[in-house]
């Protein structure tokens, strides 16, 4: 029941007056019509706007989470992502679906849904090792090696250094080195498959364990290519995408990737 007053007297629905509505169903414009009862006479008619209700939208997070997880338009959302891979930190947060603004950690929820992604990078505080690379003019062999000492070495028989070819990761994936002492000059090749490396162990080769790793997150390529023209000292590795399509195209065989760097 409504009371009201008028010129200080009080008021009482149902007794003094009534109220009556139209078109107060749906959203829209409706009316209210007040009518005066017993020592109140005459009636007036009051439109008043029903809107839409509020409707909540979904928020889809991808390596993350969103509080709340569904939003009305003008709502504050916050993102929260989720533990980083290894070797990676967080970002910044990618909108791949939605209108939403990201500022930081938070965005207002946009009149619609919104789908978001979490995006890493590697994580700078982690030690990396550089992987230089040395070409034997005699042999025509590539080594490649992340000991400088072993890489003055060789450059003091005569090897040309030709600088770094790769970063690789301090831990990750097996690289795993060999040695073909039969070859002439002698010969090394590296492979992160196990099953390759026992065989040519088996057939001779001495195998020289580890040489490095390869980044789990396959961030960087390293493309490995045969000459087919060569009995030994065919293989080369290069993250230079250029320089691999150029041994492509003057007849080497794309052996696709070898492993990863960072």
């Amino acid at each position: 029941m409504i009371h009201d007053t008028l010129d200080g007297h009080l008021l009482i629905e149902g007794k003094h007056y009534s109220v009556s509505y139209q078109d107060n169903d749906k959203p829209g414009t409706a009316f209210a019509t007040v009518e005066g009862l017993g020592y109140f006479s005459g009636s007036v008619e009051v439109p008043f706007l029903i809107k839409e209700p509020h409707t909540l939208h979904d928020i889809t997070v991808i390596g993350g989470s969103a509080m709340p997880p569904s939003a009305r338009e003008g709502e504050a959302v916050a993102l929260t992502p989720d533990s980083a891979p290894d070797n990676k930190v967080f970002d910044h947060w990618e909108v791949v679906s939605g209108s939403a603004v990201i500022d930081g950690e938070t965005f207002t929820m946009p009149n619609e849904d919104v789908s978001i992604v979490a995006v890493w990078k590697d994580d700078p505080s982690l030690p990396t090792i550089s992987m230089y690379r040395l070409y034997n003019q005699w042999s025509y062999e590539h080594f490649y090696t992340g000991d400088e000492e072993e890489r003055d070495f060789l450059v003091s028989q005569g090897w040309t250094y030709e600088g770094i070819g790769w970063t690789a990761p301090a831990a990750g994936d097996p690289v795993y080195r060999l040695y073909n002492k039969w070859a002439p000059g002698g010969d090394h090749h590296y492979t992160m498959d196990v099953e390759e490396y026992d065989y040519l162990v088996s057939v001779g080769w001495s195998g020289e364990g580890i040489g490095w790793y390869s980044d789990p997150n396959q961030t960087v390529p390293v493309y490995r290519e045969y000459n087919p023209w060569e009995f030994s000292h065919n293989h080369n590795y290069t993250a230079d995408r250029s320089e691999h399509d150029a041994l492509m195209n003057a007849g080497w065989n794309d052996e696709g990737i070898g492993w990863y760097g960072v």
